[in-house]
């Protein structure tokens, strides 16, 4: 399969369409776990997560706390709380293990 494909627009116009994908592995900052996913999706939660690379079973259980907090917290925030070992030291979230 070709890296690009063209396609008619009009009789005097082409749209090259990008199939070719590069998905790169990558460390989750919390619990380790590799995942596979696009520069710009990396990009996207480097963002959302103040930088750290963060897998997508970790930015539920982030989500999840900004949650139940029972007021609005930040992201960073709702990330320290991870990080106690009380709350997520069993699995190894945020760099704690027990």
């Amino acid at each position: 399969m070709s890296d690009a494909v063209m396609m008619p627009v009009t009789e005097s116009q082409t749209v090259t369409a990008n199939l070719t994908t590069i998905v790169e592995f990558v460390k989750c900052d919390c619990c380790g776990l590799m995942e596979g996913c696009t520069q710009a999706y990396m990009e996207r939660i480097r963002e959302r997560y103040k930088g750290k690379w963060i897998c997508g079973l970790c930015g539920e259980a982030v989500k999840d706390e900004i949650m139940r907090s029972g007021r609005l917290i930040s992201t960073e925030e709702a990330m320290t709380r991870l990080s106690h070992p009380g709350f997520c030291g069993s699995v190894g979230l945020f760099g704690v293990t027990s």
